[in-house]
């Protein structure tokens, strides 16, 4: 089924912004590794290499399978010899039928033998295939950054002290701009522009969260963890469906949002890709903070904000699903970690 014309500029951007992989993944990697060599790290790797005696048996199964779907003139579908069908197969085309069922095994086995922690899933690479040989692959991944908290309580004091000036500054305007008020039976347009204008002090919870921003912001330009390209643009592709989810909700097209804005796909793909950085870059850094301070969400904590979420569906799907579960303790760590950093 062919794709729309939009599916495929749509498809287009994000693989330019989010590097597939392939050539032109090394192409997007190498320039934007070039423009921020500390923020986007290389993917890490393990080289797999499985003798030919392991393969040639699944090797002759996927053949035969592969050759009853073929269609051959003068043969009948099922019926084209294996000789005939292997000269039509690509070796790739075997190797992608028969490796789904071998890689997960190998792929563990290299990764217990070289104590690696994958954080995604793996990407292969066919590097030497040949028929009769030992068969090499690469399984790219993506680790957890390393995390260097040195000195973090002092930008987090920096980050207060921001905060606090930022506060102070917008209160004293507000303070200065507001006149006292004055009842009065008519208003004016200008009374009204007047009161447009106007600056409201800030609630306790908005300056909490200078607090949490300011903090954060501080950290993150400090501590600057570099981020896997691999974990970057699988986390850029899921946010830009994501988006296009909401778009679709508002039945607003990609087409017509980047019209309103005047911007292409490019332009939009970087935007998202730079939020998702900056986000992924303070999971890190606070998950590092919990780690170290041995922070942790107790049941009775857990309980508690389950019981906050209104939706008894949305409540019931969280708490039994494990993936979800897991989730929404991290959330609520990485809350209950923010709060801690402010209140020190």
């Amino acid at each position: 089924m062919a794709k729309s014309t939009s599916e495929t500029k749509t498809k287009k951007a994000t693989e330019t912004n989010n590097s597939k992989s392939g050539t032109k993944t090394a192409k997007k990697t190498n320039s934007t590794q070039e423009a921020k060599p500390s923020l986007i790290a290389p993917n890490d790797k393990i080289t797999i290499t499985i003798p030919w005696s392991e393969l040639k048996g699944p090797y002759d199964k996927a053949l035969a399978d592969l050759a009853k779907k073929m269609k051959i003139e003068g043969f009948r579908q099922g019926k084209v010899p294996l000789n005939i069908a292997e000269k039509q197969i690509s070796l790739e085309k075997v190797a992608e039928t028969m490796l789904q069922d071998i890689l997960p095994k190998k792929y563990i086995e290299a990764l217990q033998k070289a104590k690696k922690q994958p954080i995604t899933a793996p990407e292969y690479h066919l590097i030497s295939i040949k028929k009769g040989e030992d068969w090499v692959l690469e399984a790219h991944f993506a680790e957890a950054p390393s995390i260097d908290l040195k000195n973090y309580e002092k930008y987090i004091k920096a980050g207060k002290q921001a905060a606090k000036e930022f506060i102070k500054k917008h209160n004293q305007q507000a303070e200065q701009k507001n006149p006292p008020k004055v009842k009065k039976t008519n208003t004016s347009d200008k009374d009204q522009q007047q009161k447009s204008e106007q600056i409201s002090k800030l609630s306790p919870d908005q300056e909490q969260e200078i607090y949490y921003q300011h903090i954060l912001r501080e950290l993150v330009v400090n501590i600057r963890p570099s981020i896997a390209e691999l974990l970057l643009r699988r986390e850029t592709q899921a946010e830009f469906e994501n988006f296009k989810e909401q778009l679709a909700s508002y039945n607003i097209s990609v087409e017509k949002y980047l019209e309103q804005r005047q911007i292409d796909l490019e332009q939009l793909g970087n935007e998202i890709a730079g939020t998702v950085l900056n986000r992924l870059q303070i999971d890190f850094i606070l998950a590092a903070i919990a780690k170290e301070r041995q922070l942790k969400v107790d049941d009775q904590a857990l309980k508690k904000a389950l019981a906050e979420i209104k939706d008894d569906k949305l409540r019931d799907q969280i708490a039994n699903h494990e993936q979800y579960l897991t989730s929404f303790k991290a959330q609520l760590l990485r809350r209950q970690t923010i709060e801690t950093l402010v209140k020190d």
